[in-house]
């Protein structure tokens, strides 16, 4: 068929099919590499150790590990220094540590008219506040997919 110098509305149909299966044949690898990209991330994982400060263990506070995603995921520090943090996306990942004075963190947590705990500061160790930044602490690890990844944290 001819299309040139014709405007009937039999020929608009038809040119319009035609352009509509050509768009959908030029958004076809689009659509596919969006879906690969997705698929193919390298899945998630968990990150656990602990955290030191000159041979201390760290008794409280929380890491924060930004995954190869952007998304970044916190865990506390217990009492014993051990960490996990949860549902990180694989690959290279940054991570931050944050340990405030327990007896700060209490007097702004607690209620106007609550009475005051006393707070056990034992074992607490000041840290360098460099390591609460993500971007400034040089704190740095690779978690593998669909596993735990231990990595000890030892601050200088």
């Amino acid at each position: 068929m001819n299309f040139r110098g014709r405007n009937g509305p039999g020929n608009f149909f038809l040119l319009s099919k035609r352009v509509q299966v050509i768009r959908k044949l030029l958004l076809l690898p689009f659509v596919i590499g969006c879906a690969l990209l997705a698929g193919c991330g390298g899945g998630r994982g968990d990150l656990s150790g602990t955290v030191t400060y000159g041979g201390k263990a760290i008794t409280s506070g929380s890491v924060t590990a930004l995954g190869s995603d952007g998304i970044a995921r916190t865990g506390s520090i217990e009492k014993d220094g051990s960490y996990s943090v949860k549902g990180v996306a694989a690959g290279d990942v940054k991570l931050s540590v944050a340990s405030p004075d327990p007896v700060t963190t209490q007097k702004k947590a607690r209620k106007k008219n609550e009475a005051v705990v006393p707070v056990d500061k034992t074992g607490w160790v000041p840290i360098s506040d460099k390591y609460g930044d993500i971007e400034k602490s040089g704190l740095n690890c690779t978690v593998q997919a669909n596993t735990d990844t231990k990595f000890n944290i030892d601050l200088k």
